[in-house]
């Protein structure tokens, strides 16, 4: 799988990895120092008393040789002692005569720097400098700190940017699998991210391409039928038997209605239509008083409030009015009711008819399925109505589902989520 990565992402990979993996190695070898020094100093405190011994022993030495050698020489003997670099206790020693004090005078357990009298305007001057490398120590290990501070909140950031971009792609994603003709995705945010979305937008062409193909297919050769259909009940016509007329004209009259039902579904002009801002409940509503004033027992309480919505009018009211139809086939009453949930908005279409076999509750959304009931009420559908209303549904991101009630009775569930009519 490394091998399909490109080089350059392999590249800031490796970077991304390497440089905190490396920063995190050197705090762990300064910690490790850290803790060796930490423990030398406290074996140099622990001897702190045989150091002050030994200072004090190198003031007896150099009092002494004050007293028995020129003072030319002492201070050549002074020169060679401070070429030599004495370290004690991570300090530089340095001695030297004055004939005034510089420092405090005498007081060697202080540890600081020492003035000692040798003689009459003769000081010695003891001068314990820091070693600078201590220093250094701690204004690196701080530059690693700040290094690696600031690589973990890039890091951090960069984590959350790419998932953010990440989320949103998904969200485009979704909205694509519901509506085919939905807007490109914009090209926005990291390489990759960049990358995936044009490769998205050119699949979503190519589906849309196949699609529209194959529509124009399908309505093209529904269109030719038209002709033989109609030379052949023209010939009917003509024919002298009425028993084999009338059955050939009703096999024509139901061809005649496959290919419209087909040539409707393959120029619906509903999947066209834009999305916009509507009124659920007064959708609903409309569609009520619309079957309520054909004469048919159909109950509804509207609600007392706006549901917004974002979606196809058309196309939803089509497939609505598509269940209620095909209720009032089989049903004497039937009900409607909507429901708002935190989550979902929730279309129940219920009747007192028949019901449906169990093992058709699904089969009836396949395309050109007709149930056994429909068959027994002699319907001239085809089998497309409910493959329409479920692809409507889904166009909106909802769901339909279709369950059997007690004693008899078919229930219709049209459940959309929040997502989907959040947007109005």
């Amino acid at each position: 799988m490394s091998s399909n990565i490109k080089p350059s992402v392999r590249k800031k990979l490796w970077l991304l990895f390497t440089i905190p993996a490396f920063l995190v190695l050197l705090q762990l070898m300064f910690f490790s120092y850290s803790v060796n020094y930490e423990d030398k100093n406290f074996k140099l405190q622990r001897k702190a008393e045989h150091l002050t011994v030994v200072q004090q022993f190198m003031f007896d030495i150099l009092h002494n040789a004050y007293t028995k050698i020129p003072e030319s020489k002492f201070q050549s003997m002074l020169s060679a002692i401070n070429q030599a670099q004495l370290i004690l206790d991570d300090h530089k020693i340095n001695f030297y005569l004055s004939k005034d004090p510089k420092w405090s005078i005498g007081n060697l357990n202080s540890g600081e720097n020492t003035s000692y009298q040798l003689g009459p305007k003769a000081w010695l001057n003891y001068e314990a400098k820091p070693i600078f490398f201590i220093y250094r120590f701690a204004i690196v290990l701080l530059i690693i700190n700040i290094l690696t501070v600031t690589f973990i909140v890039f890091y951090l950031f960069s984590i959350i940017r790419f998932k953010m971009y990440l989320k949103r792609f998904r969200k485009a994603a979704d909205r694509l699998g519901i509506d085919i003709n939905a807007n490109p995705i914009h090209k926005v945010g990291p390489s990759v991210i960049k990358e995936t979305t044009e490769a998205l937008n050119k699949m979503q062409n190519r589906i849309k391409d196949l699609i529209d193909t194959r529509t124009k297919m399908l309505a093209a050769i529904s269109h030719d039928l038209r002709t033989p259909i109609t030379r052949i009940r023209l010939m009917v016509g003509l024919m002298g038997n009425v028993e084999y007329t009338d059955k050939i004209t009703r096999n024509l009259d139901e061809m005649s209605a496959m290919i419209t039902d087909v040539l409707s579904f393959a120029r619906d002009d509903a999947k066209h239509e834009s999305k916009q801002k509507l009124d659920l409940n007064s959708l609903i509503t409309s569609i009520y008083y619309e079957f309520l004033d054909m004469g048919y027992k159909i109950h509804f309480e509207p609600l007392p409030i706006r549901v917004a919505f974002f979606g196809k009018t058309l196309m939803l009211k089509r497939a609505i009015t598509n269940i209620i139809n095909n209720a009032t086939r089989y049903a004497e009453n039937i009900w409607l009711k909507l429901e708002i949930y935190e989550e979902k908005i929730l279309l129940e279409i219920t009747d007192d008819g028949p019901g449906m076999p169990e093992n058709e509750l699904t089969k009836v959304f396949q395309p050109f399925y007709r149930s056994r009931n429909s068959e027994n009420k002699n319907s001239t559908g085809i089998g497309l109505g409910l493959t329409i209303t479920q692809e409507a549904i889904h166009n909106h991101g909802g769901i339909i589902t279709l369950t059997n009630r007690k004693p008899h009775g078919l229930k219709v569930d049209i459940c959309f989520k929040k997502e989907s009519y959040g947007k109005a």
